[in-house]
């Protein structure tokens, strides 16, 4: 009787061992939300990282941490923003290969390259993998209106509005227009090995 007893205690400390290792916790929240950046830092495009959006992205992570993180109501969280920049080379253009390194290394999300090159590359490489491409200074308007399924086409990318044909070089123009009267004007500008414009 004692035997069947103890193997009766036994059995039940087993199971409840077994029941409280098994409670359900739901998701777990992520620490921080990674951000890939693939830059041209080295040759001949660095200037976009240096004057353009480089700045921007930095401040703007800097000013999201500084307030407390990207808020995650599925977890009633807060979360940081790491930035994980890797350079490309321009001689190689190695873009997509680089993209795909920081998403395999586990980037949330993509901020887009500083070309209409570059945003070509990248969108097959994150609407493959379901991860967001944020266009930054990087136009894509070609892409758009050559595709007419665009949003069916590309889920994953989100482009701004850095369209160099309607809002940079026609705004440029029109404020050279308005302040500088009466001399003739040009535009030039060296990116990349490209030449003048």
């Amino acid at each position: 009787m004692k035997k069947i007893l103890f193997i009766s205690l036994a059995v039940v400390l087993a199971l409840s061992a077994a029941l409280i290792g098994c409670e359900e916790t739901g998701p777990t929240a992520p620490t921080v939300i990674k951000v890939g950046l693939a830059r041209d830092i080295n040759e001949g495009m660095e200037i976009f990282d240096c004057y353009h959006a480089g700045p921007l992205y930095r401040y703007f992570v800097d000013q999201v941490n500084d307030e407390g993180g990207v808020y995650l109501s599925e977890y009633d969280v807060s979360v940081p923003l790491e930035l994980m920049v890797r350079d490309f080379s321009v001689a190689t253009w190695d873009v997509g290969t680089v993209v795909q390194g920081l998403i395999d290394d586990g980037a949330d999300v993509i901020w887009g390259g500083p070309s209409t090159d570059t945003i070509y590359t990248l969108a097959p490489v994150c609407n493959a993998n379901a991860v967001i491409l944020i266009g930054l200074e990087g136009g894509a308007s070609k892409m758009i209106w050559e595709s007419e399924d665009f949003l069916d086409n590309w889920p994953f990318v989100w482009l701004t509005l850095s369209f160099a044909n309607w809002y940079e070089i026609p705004v440029l123009k029109g404020i050279m227009d308005d302040v500088v009267t009466g001399t003739p004007k040009a535009y030039v500008t060296y990116i990349g090995g490209l030449g003048a414009e």
